[in-house]
């Protein structure tokens, strides 16, 4: 069935990012021309691409109609830059949109997406030897349950999957995946929309944060932009709509796996764009007086108190701009209902103090940096 296309026969935001290429890139410039000829540049998360289109993310609401030019960057760290007009502007939450840009002129995507090493040929008149190709770096397997009451969906995804990194559990009820889900770990979870006699979204209310709290993606033949919004307004983490083939399947997992592990640097542009900035900084100095909390919490086995410093980043982070903040704190919080007590051993609980104190570390440099 492919992307949906609305009335105007320009797809939706939402519809680019469940079927789109995934082209996740932080800090990227954008300059919208003002009246007067001035120009406003701004930065943005890219999200998806087509040879059209660029979903991205942004800490502002886009006018549709606005035009635009945005530098796309290239796998050697070159950009192009490209210009176009908004079509579509979508609330995410907090303080997000998600904008649908069209180019005036179509592009090559292998100029951005970096390409498959195995596919490359040989310079002309170099002959390629077994010491000059280097040692493949085999990727780790991902773990997936998959959540679909048909026979010939769950088969067909069990036979696919059996060449790639993907180790699906297939599962025929939400209740099947409640009892998966309290015996084995999952990266994450793959539930089809329409279930017998209840919905994706059930099982995300279901299963989500008691026995699960990573990303969840909803698969479903629907178009009606209605339906597919209130998908990520209910806890979907992505959507990809029917049919789907073993790559996009596996590249979908790949990049919101890849996005939910920690890394190095976690306060940057994206996260305080230069007009939040004076704003987001004073909230790093609540989130600071929430970590010595957090800490004296821990140091003394201090239950509520770190329940009460959880509910807090997780109910505040989002709105300034740190949403993964926010889900690290989430998950920490399970991990206290879970256990019945806060384990400062416990990965969740370690894995959101060294993030808070990563944002603030990195606050404090970029102050200094001026």
């Amino acid at each position: 069935m492919g992307l949906g296309i609305a009335d105007t026969g320009v797809p939706m935001a939402d519809d680019l990012l469940a079927g789109a290429t995934p082209y996740i890139v932080n800090g990227v410039a954008i300059r919208f021309a003002d009246p007067g000829g001035s120009h406003r540049k701004l930065e943005v998360q890219t999200r998806t691409l087509t040879t059209s289109h660029v979903a991205f993310i942004i800490h502002a609401y886009c006018h549709v109609g606005s035009v635009g030019l945005i530098d796309l960057p290239k796998p050697d760290g070159s950009t192009i830059q490209v210009r176009g007009v908004v079509r579509d502007c979508v609330h995410s939450k907090g303080l997000l949109h998600v904008v649908l840009f069209e180019f005036e002129k179509r592009i090559e995507l292998d100029d951005f997406i970096m390409p498959d090493p195995t596919k490359l040929k040989p310079l002309p008149g170099i002959k390629k030897t077994d010491e000059d190709e280097p040692e493949e770096e085999e990727l780790p397997p991902i773990s997936v349950l998959y959540i679909d009451d048909h026979d010939a969906d769950r088969l067909l995804i069990e036979r696919c999957a059996k060449d790639s990194r993907l180790k699906v559990t297939c599962v025929d009820t939400p209740g099947v995946a409640c009892d998966q889900l309290k015996l084995h770990s999952f990266d994450i979870v793959l539930c089809d929309y329409h279930l017998e006699g209840t919905t994706g979204l059930d099982t995300i209310k279901l299963i989500r944060p008691e026995l699960y709290t990573g990303p969840i993606i909803i698969v479903t033949a629907e178009t009606n932009e209605t339906i597919l919004s209130s998908l990520y307004e209910g806890g979907a983490d992505a959507v990809l709509t029917k049919p789907i083939g073993i790559r996009r399947l596996e590249s979908s997992i790949s990049s919101l796996v890849d996005e939910c592990e920690p890394q190095a640097v976690v306060f940057d542009r994206f996260d305080a764009p230069s007009q939040d900035t004076k704003l987001t900084m004073g909230y790093i100095r609540i989130l600071n007086r929430h970590r010595n909390d957090f800490g004296r919490a821990l140091k003394h086995g201090d239950t509520e108190l770190a329940r009460e410093v959880c509910r807090n980043v997780q109910g505040t982070a989002g709105g300034f701009g740190f949403e993964r903040l926010s889900r690290c704190a989430e998950r920490a919080l399970a991990s206290i209902d879970i256990a019945g007590e806060v384990v400062r051993t416990s990965e969740q609980i370690m894995d959101f103090d060294r993030l808070m104190k990563s944002i603030i570390t990195s606050a404090a440099s970029s102050l200094k940096a001026g």
